[in-house]
């Protein structure tokens, strides 16, 4: 579909939703923060020989943590460094023009929340994690207006006392205990090391290195293992998280997908969710999608998501009547920066 015919379905779609539409969106959206997307066109993966951590292999074997924890800590400080780009801020913008109720991620950057939020102290804050919820449990209220479906790399917690922490903290504790992977960051921080950042904030490293050395210091409460505030493959959504987005979903008049083959069954059922429901759902994608039998419509297969949102929230400003949100937006979509991902194919 050309993309003034693209801009046109979405400016109109936006329209028809009477700010009552939610956006799910996937690893897409973060390819031009220079973070990799897991799968292509195709809908495959894309990083051949890069598999993610399992749940189950994190929690039940030591070596395992020890990898994940000592890739981790050389991939947690692009991600920190990352910024938002174009997408994310026309995407904010429509959330402050009223287009967008609520945003759903998959992502676990943050680069949503550095759109959106002037001041990102509540979200750096860890809350403490609740092992169990009883039914009734109240859903708690989003400010701003985005659920991180699969968690955030910028917290960590403790798997037996459940003790929250910052991952800024956590990652000095991680540069104390290893010195000599300190040394290494700190290549890879400055661009003196070449590296490749995966979407789950670990990076690539050649065969044949050895873990075995890398220390990683335990709960300062009880002495628990810990783990990072994300949802790893192969374990459940927090109960509350999942609540709340089929509650958002359920309350919404129609759904628009971006930058998400919706491979993980956490986010196609929310397409699922919304069909069964009688809501109109849209899709914005480059390549096949899990989605792609359901949804109403669908975007991407000559252009993706950063093509055409800042072309929509341009359209959709002609209409808006509030001085200051209109100097606010026209703020917005000067910024961003576009950084693309590395080329060539993995290394480990």
């Amino acid at each position: 579909m050309p993309l003034v015919k693209s801009v046109e379905l979405l400016v109109d779609f936006l329209r028809n939703g009477h700010g009552r539409t939610t956006l799910l969106t996937g690893a897409g959206i973060s390819v031009d923060s220079g973070i990799r997307a897991y799968r292509g066109p195709g809908g495959s993966y894309t990083i051949r020989k890069h598999r993610p951590i399992f749940y189950g292999e994190f929690i039940n074997d030591e070596k395992m943590r020890q990898r994940y924890w000592a890739r981790s800590y050389l991939g947690y400080p692009p991600v920190r460094r990352a910024e938002s780009n174009p997408t994310h801020y026309a995407m904010a913008a429509l959330q402050k023009m009223g287009y967008i109720s609520t945003l759903i991620t998959q992502n676990v950057d943050g680069l949503h929340h550095r759109a959106y939020a002037e001041d990102l102290s509540a979200y750096l804050a860890p809350a403490p994690i609740k092992p169990k919820e009883t039914p009734d449990a109240p859903l708690p209220t989003l400010d701003p207006s985005i659920l991180e479906l699969h968690g955030t790399l910028r917290h960590a917690h403790c798997l037996s006392c459940h003790t929250p922490t910052g991952r800024d903290a956590f990652q000095d504790r991680l540069s104390e205990l290893n010195p000599a992977w300190h040394e290494f960051q700190r290549e890879v921080e400055s661009g003196t090391r070449e590296h490749k950042l995966n979407p789950d904030g670990d990076i690539e490293l050649g065969q044949g290195v050895d873990y075995a050395d890398f220390k990683v210091p335990a709960c300062g409460e009880c002495g628990g293992p810990m783990k990072p505030r994300v949802i790893f493959f192969g374990e459940s959504l927090e109960p509350l998280t999942r609540r709340l987005s089929e509650h958002l979903v359920s309350t919404s008049s129609q759904l628009l997908v971006a930058g998400s083959s919706l491979a993980t069954f956490s986010a196609f059922r929310l397409v699922r969710q919304a069909k069964e429901q009688g809501s109109p759902v849209g899709l914005i994608n480059i390549g096949e999608s899990r989605g792609d039998p359901l949804v109403d419509w669908r975007v991407g297969w000559e252009g993706g998501a950063g093509d055409v949102f800042p072309l929509v929230v341009r359209e959709l400003l002609r209409d808006e009547k509030q001085p200051q949100v209109k100097a606010e937006v026209e703020r917005m979509l000067t910024l961003g920066t576009v950084k693309k991902v590395l080329p060539g194919p993995p290394t480990g």
